[in-house]
């Protein structure tokens, strides 16, 4: 079994030459790990244990929320994609917003940008190695609070879109355009009383109850990539490292 004090514990204070000083982390930052497989979990923590972070490690994501962390930075290392789409998925239900980093070893590129584009903030190829985790965990822990929140509305704007009907879509990008029922019907092809269908519908499926909040949604889903909707100068949702081979530093 995994001691989750003892990983929690800082790392022993030790000399470290000038020139690595830049990488020690705010003892206060919890880095919270997340690994479906003991022996991979701990080597992880070991590694940002060493970097001065306070780390709690799980081994699954119910776990996590098991313990409602309300600050720090997760850590994910990504064994399947559902299991990141299941993580988004509680963090949204339950309003956290918590940065999410992905590792996995030898990542495709594709799958890179599928986890970015699910709400990922940042992608690392694993075995791990420390001056690219410290950079990663600084930079997103440095930029995160609004740009995380920002970036999870639109991550589930998206995916409240996602479930529309093809016509329920066409409804939905005319009443964002500000048309109204009789325009849609004429550019469709199709009657107003059906439009008027279509569009409760539609706004039942987004959680909207009026055409103002229809079209914030679509503003925030058009806002583009997550990176461009960072408020800070450095971009921070991008895959910062290709991925590594050999041990870890």
């Amino acid at each position: 079994m995994i001691n989750k004090r003892q990983l929690r514990r800082r790392a022993t204070p030790k000399v470290v030459p000038a020139e690595d000083v830049a990488l020690k982390s705010d003892d206060n930052l919890a880095v919270h790990v997340i690994d479906s497989d003991g022996r991979t979990l701990n080597e992880i923590a070991a590694v940002v244990r060493s970097l001065g972070y306070l780390v709690d490690a799980y081994e699954g994501v119910s776990e996590l929320f098991a313990r409602a962390p309300s600050d720090g930075v997760i850590l994910l290392h990504q064994r399947a994609s559902c299991e990141l789409d299941q993580l988004l998925e509680q963090l949204s239900e339950q309003s956290v917003c918590l940065p999410v980093v992905v590792g996995s070893v030898n990542p495709k590129p594709e799958q890179v940008v599928a986890a970015i584009r699910r709400g990922a903030l940042d992608y690392l190829g694993l075995p791990l190695k420390s001056d690219h985790l410290a950079a990663t965990i600084r930079r997103v822990s440095r930029v995160a609070g609004a740009s995380v929140e920002a970036n999870h509305h639109l991550v589930e704007a998206r995916r409240r879109i996602a479930t529309l009907s093809r016509r329920e879509r066409q409804v939905f990008e005319g009443v964002a355009e500000g048309s109204s029922n009789k325009v849609i019907a004429r550019r469709l092809g199709i009657s107003p009383r059906t439009v008027e269908i279509y569009r409760a519908n539609m706004m039942e499926k987004l959680g909207v109850k009026h055409a103002g909040q229809v079209i914030r949604m679509a503003l925030i889903a058009s806002m583009g990539e997550p990176e461009q909707i960072c408020g800070d100068a450095t971009p921070i949702f991008m895959w910062s490292d290709p991925p590594e081979t050999g041990p870890v530093n």
